[in-house]
């Protein structure tokens, strides 16, 4: 993990493998995880919460994240959650020329971000592989966030894994390319986006 506050960090042509977790911290500035590797991680290759700026995430390839049911996780290849009283998630930040493969649940997931981020040609396929109702790529609470020139395909979604009780039976194992949850997603840009199924 990295420190808590943590500013001017560069992880550049690193491996991680065979881990619980890729890199995760909270509350950075002016960061730059780029041209990495990560594959057979338990839980999510890169995450990071609380108010984040300034974050570069590029060129890194991710594979085999979060496919171990019943190890507790979030099960992601990236994941960038704002801090709820601040939602400072994303400004000037770049989520961009990524390959994830092979992912539990979401291959990007975004939540609770006001200022701007812009997530762009990115790769994700074979996501939803453990996990059912979601998408390769998710937003919550998401605001001035543009999402461009990424290829999205081959989603899964395990239909078993939904629970009896959850939500409507004809709606279970439901998989979406790109998915955005109303809960303060506002001033997306969503354009030129490849979704094949």
């Amino acid at each position: 993990d990295i420190a808590s506050g943590s500013e001017r960090v560069i992880i550049d042509h690193c491996e991680f493998r065979n881990s619980a977790r890729g890199v995760s911290g909270s509350d950075i500035s002016d960061a730059i995880i780029s041209n990495s590797g990560f594959a057979d991680i338990a839980d999510t290759g890169i995450r990071f919460q609380g108010v984040i700026r300034n974050l570069r995430i590029t060129g890194n390839h991710l594979e085999n994240i979060g496919l171990y049911p019943g190890i507790p996780g979030d099960y992601m290849g990236i994941r960038l959650e704002g801090d709820e009283d601040t939602s400072a998630v994303g400004e000037a930040s770049l989520i961009s020329k990524n390959q994830i493969t092979a992912v539990g649940y979401s291959g990007i997931r975004i939540g609770s971000a006001a200022a701007p981020l812009t997530i762009e040609k990115n790769l994700i396929s074979d996501a939803m592989a453990i996990l059912a109702r979601g998408a390769s790529m998710g937003l919550e609470g998401s605001g001035r966030t543009v999402i461009q020139d990424n290829i999205l395909r081959d989603a899964l979604g395990n239909k078993e894994s939904w629970r009896a009780g959850r939500g409507d039976a004809e709606h279970t194992g439901d998989v979406f390319g790109i998915a955005v949850f109303p809960e303060g997603s506002e001033n997306l840009q969503i354009l030129y986006n490849t979704i094949i199924t």
